[in-house]
């Protein structure tokens, strides 16, 4: 009896390490990915947004997280700069990219297991958190940015909305990511509209969860926010719509690729109705939120990449979900090969844009700029110096340099 005992014992432990090891090794594999692609720039403030959300934190109070000054709220990375700004100064353009990619390898964690409870499936659930943290239109100017950290947020809302299971078993923490998204990203009512389709088809009473009526009351304090400011729609100005001379094929991908792999996708789930409910299902409800996504930036901002990171990541997902589920309609044989192209495909651009590009990478570091300049500032007369960045410097008190703070 004793050695039974002794035998479940031993069992119960190592089925519970099993456990623990599996979603471990999963977030190392994640994050390790996501920080590898940041390898040559990690020391470097992006150029847009530079050290301007930072230079804020130390003008201001905390009320700062509530500025308009964007024309709409941008919480997220007003919050992740105040955490940014305990670090010394030298460390910060580090702690910031570390931080932002730290971001996207937890959002492609949690997109790992949203896909395991819609699918149930592990190769797939794998499959579609590696597309996340490897996305290619991250490569020009998000990874590392953490200006731009709404973006991979945005992707974790798509998929949290897009799955009434998760919604409903996770009802805390859908909030928590709905209120977050939804007062950084103005975009984010776009987000429900999938599933106000469904019920509005299928003549189901229109109510809504909790996470999307906080996308509803977000969107109500963005578009109030919006009118407050007094800022045009387009920030940037004048958008690029259209191709131009020399356009590489990078641009081609951001601008084409998340909106026409959406449309396929609708297109593949529309046309196979052997599968019940087929243009209801989950991937249907992804590939329509990345469609509308793409549009709506396409709109106000043109061809850019930072806002083709959400629609092209949520797209490919879909995409692939959908051809997994074509199998009974176009047969084995045709969905192992549509697989297969995809995949590679995918895997080059992947490859080919993973890691931070020259806009990233150019420039002195930032820590090496500290240090030149604390030495400047040690001389008598010098109050204030200049930090040297790529495509922009930054003026900072030598008061600043010196205290680290």
């Amino acid at each position: 009896m004793k050695l039974v005992s002794n035998r479940m014992r031993c069992f119960l432990i190592q089925d519970s390490a099993s456990k623990v090891a599996k979603p471990a090794l999963l977030i190392i594999l994640l994050n390790t990915l996501a920080l590898l692609r940041i390898r040559m720039s990690f020391d470097r403030m992006a150029p847009d947004p530079g050290f301007w959300f930072l230079q804020q934190v130390y003008e201001e109070n905390f009320l700062h997280v509530f500025s308009n000054q964007d024309g709409f709220l941008h919480i997220a990375p007003r919050l992740c700069y105040e955490v940014v700004s305990l670090f010394p100064i030298e460390k910060q353009a580090l702690a910031g990219s570390v931080g932002m990619q730290l971001i996207f390898g937890s959002v492609a964690t949690l997109v790992f297991f949203v896909l395991r409870i819609e699918t149930r499936s592990f190769l797939l659930s794998l499959l579609g958190s590696l597309i996340v943290v490897t996305v290619p239109a991250a490569g020009e100017s998000t990874v590392g940015n953490l200006g731009s950290v709404k973006w991979p947020l945005t992707i974790l809302l798509v998929f949290v909305l897009s799955s009434q299971t998760t919604m409903h078993r996770f009802q805390k923490l859908s909030i928590a990511c709905a209120l977050l998204v939804g007062l950084s990203q103005p975009y984010s009512v776009l987000c429900i509209l999938p599933s106000i389709f469904k019920r509005f088809v299928a003549r189901n009473a229109l109510s809504f969860t909790k996470a999307e009526w906080c996308i509803l009351l977000t969107t109500a304090v963005q578009l109030a926010t919006w009118i407050a400011s007094g800022v045009a729609l387009q920030k940037y100005g004048e958008p690029t719509y259209f191709a131009w001379t020399g356009m590489g094929i990078f641009w081609y991908s951001v601008w084409l690729v998340p909106t026409l792999t959406g449309l396929f996708v609708l297109l593949l789930s529309y046309l196979n109705k052997r599968l019940p409910g087929s243009f209801f299902r989950f991937e249907v409800r992804l590939a329509s939120s990345a469609v509308l996504l793409a549009v709506a930036s396409y709109v106000q901002l043109g061809i850019k990449d930072s806002s083709a990171v959400a629609p092209q990541a949520v797209s490919l997902v879909a995409l692939f979900l959908t051809v997994q589920g074509i199998g009974d309609w176009v047969g084995s044989n045709a969905r192992r090969l549509l697989t297969g192209f995809f995949f590679v495909l995918v895997m080059i651009a992947s490859l080919k844009w993973f890691n931070a590009s020259w806009y990233l990478t150019s420039g002195p570091t930032w820590s090496s700029e500290i240090q030149r300049t604390r030495s400047m500032c040690l001389q008598d007369g010098v109050d204030v110096v200049t930090i040297k960045q790529f495509m922009g410097d930054t003026t900072l008190d030598c008061a600043q340099v010196l205290n680290g703070r």
